[in-house]
């Protein structure tokens, strides 16, 4: 992150407010959407056939395999507008919104697309991508830690609920809490972690938004290990 360590550290203070989250696992989850059914999630903004170009302000993941316990989320977003609320000194992304192609028809709506045949290069192997839209006519403050919001990647339990396998990024401190703006027509894209492991299942992501109902996304094939779901 562009602000270090060391100085954001300096500027915190010791009050800590909590993101609200909802159960790490949910049992009354929509049913699964079908290929080709009217429930399917509008495309994503961008051509997705073209070349992923990786943008310098944008992290690489690598191929998670042996990953067995929740890791946090890695959804860095940068803001349209600062945050008129929020105390100086917590981490500025880089990761800007982009505009949506005017030429294409997506959802009026604020929705979740994630693309796991998309492999976004780095290290050892490749993260997958996924797209926070907002189709609507006006703009959407989401809270954030650091400039991190709260897009974590879920599973479905062999018991049949939707558990989280990531966690919300932990704050340094209190000043680490503010709002990021997605502007109306505008999109955030992120490189997130690909997972594999010997339990065969369905995975989404779901947008945690404090006051507000969860936003999931499309659901895809994946592996985990059972010591990734999130204590039931």
């Amino acid at each position: 992150m562009p602000t270090s360590l060391r100085s954001h550290v300096a500027l915190c203070v010791s009050a800590s407010l909590p993101l609200s989250l909802a159960a790490a696992c949910d049992s009354d989850a929509p049913p699964r959407t079908r290929a080709g059914s009217s429930e399917e999630r509008p495309p994503v903004p961008v051509d997705s056939s073209a070349p992923e170009r990786v943008q310098p302000s944008e992290i690489a993941w690598r191929e998670v395999v042996e990953v067995r316990q929740p890791v946090d989320s890695q959804c860095f977003a940068g803001s349209d507008r600062q945050d008129p609320e929020a105390a100086s000194g917590f981490s500025v992304s880089a990761n800007e919104s982009q505009r949506i192609d005017p030429a294409l028809r997506v959802s009026p709506s604020l929705y979740l697309h994630a693309d796991r045949s998309i492999r976004v290069p780095g290290g050892s192997g490749s993260g997958m991508r996924v797209w926070l839209v907002n189709g609507t006519r006006e703009g959407v403050w989401l809270d954030a830690i650091d400039s991190s919001v709260a897009i974590l990647q879920q599973a479905l339990h062999p018991g049949g609920d939707w558990c989280d396998i990531e966690r919300v990024r932990p704050a340094i401190c209190g000043r680490s809490h503010h709002r990021v703006l997605l502007g109306p027509g505008r999109f955030w894209r992120f490189a997130a972690h690909r997972y594999d492991g010997p339990v065969k299942t369905r995975l989404r992501f779901r947008l945690v938004r404090g006051g507000h109902p969860d936003i999931v996304s499309n659901e895809f094939d994946g592996g985990v290990h059972l010591g990734q779901f999130a204590e039931r």
